[in-house]
């Protein structure tokens, strides 16, 4: 059996409730994170659930789009 492994990276409630970073902080972690998979030809995998686009996580829902903006961005220069 053939099987590949794509490990998870980052994950919004890691970054907000374990390291306790803001948004702001997270979304640098995050870019740093990726470009760092991209400097070794790995692939960046990021987890964003539903609930972050809730009441308490407000900051963190605003800043998704610009995120996954600059991702993008990264990966088609």
């Amino acid at each position: 059996m053939k099987i590949q492994e794509i490990p998870l990276i980052a994950m919004d409630t890691s970054l907000r409730y374990y390291q306790k970073l803001s948004a702001a902080e997270g979304k640098n972690r995050i870019l740093v994170l990726a470009r760092r998979c991209a400097e070794v030809g790995g692939v960046f995998t990021m987890l964003w659930h539903n609930t972050s686009f809730s009441e308490d996580w407000l900051e963190w829902g605003r800043m998704y789009p610009d995120l996954l903006s600059d991702l993008s961005k990264m990966a088609n220069p």
